[in-house]
């Protein structure tokens, strides 16, 4: 487990597995997807390519 501060808004988030959700956070506060290895927020709006 570990912490982020998010991008958008500052906001400390504790306890997140990345392992699990291979790097991506949604942040407590503002919502926005962030993928933690570059603090780079994701466009929810756009369609993703589901893995199989």
């Amino acid at each position: 487990m570990t912490k982020k501060i998010c991008p958008n808004c500052g906001t400390e988030n504790k306890g997140l597995d990345l392992v699990e959700t291979q790097g991506i956070y949604i942040c407590s506060n503002c919502k926005k997807v962030i993928n933690a290895a570059n603090d780079k927020i994701l466009d929810t709006d756009q369609p993703e390519t589901i893995k199989k």
